[in-house]
Parts: C-alpha cells; structure tokens; sequence
C-alpha cells in the first residue's frame, strides 16, 4: 500500500465513524418526538377499530391523549424516561450505518464525476446524489 493509499483510506474511515456518531445523536435527540407520533398513531388506530367494531369483545378504549404534549406526559408519567426512548437500539444502527454510507459515497461519485474539484453542474450533483442515495 502507498502512503496516500493509505490516508485516504484513513480520512474514508473517519468520516465514517463521525457521520455515523453524528447520526446517531441526532436520532436520539429526536427519538422522544417520533416515540410519540408513533404511539399517537397506534391510539388512533385502536379507537377506530373499537368504533368500528373490529374488537368483537365489545372492549372500550381508554380516553384519547389529543397532542403530542399531552402525549409525551402521558408516557412520562406512565413509563418515565425510559419510555420516551424505548426502542432507541434499533433506531440508531439504521439512520448510523445509512447516512455514513450515504454521505461517503456522495463523496466518492462526486470525487469520481468532477475528479480536479472543479465547480459542476447542478445536473451532475443530481446525480452524485441519486447515485449515492440508492
């Protein structure tokens, strides 16, 4: 291997790992709010089943939280802080490994379609980016 063989290897990997830890702090950041549209969603699919009479029990359903904040206390009170961020594991590892691929990858067809650095045309940055997004 040469030297630059290896530095740009060395540069790959670190940008690797720090859009992989940005990702990953941005979805923990975020995951509360998307905990509570997801759970938000799931009530309003429970009390249309129950009006619609898919229970077949004739159960009844626990009264509504309207909002995401009303929502978000609910869960708090209910579950603490860990109920806010359930489920986080798995929401890390997919937006980490896909948006480091995919920021890498961008680099490298664009890297490869303009190969002195030089400005581009919007066109080709289109297509660097579907190119790295598929």
């Amino acid at each position: 291997r040469t030297r630059t063989h290896t530095h740009i290897h060395g540069r790959t990997a670190a940008k690797l790992v720090l859009t992989g830890a940005s990702a990953s702090v941005a979805e923990s950041v975020t995951f509360p709010v998307d905990a509570t549209k997801t759970r938000l969603q799931l009530q309003g699919e429970q009390v249309s089943a129950l009006t619609r009479g898919a229970t077949g029990g004739g159960g009844s359903a626990a009264a509504p939280h309207r909002g995401a904040i009303r929502m978000g206390m609910h869960i708090l009170q209910m579950e603490g802080v860990r109920g806010l961020y359930r489920g986080l594991a798995p929401g890390v590892v997919r937006p980490c490994i896909y948006s480091s691929s995919r920021i890498c990858l961008y680099e490298h067809f664009h890297q490869r379609l303009i190969p002195g650095g030089e400005t581009i045309p919007m066109l080709h940055r289109a297509a660097a980016g579907g190119t790295a997004g598929l």
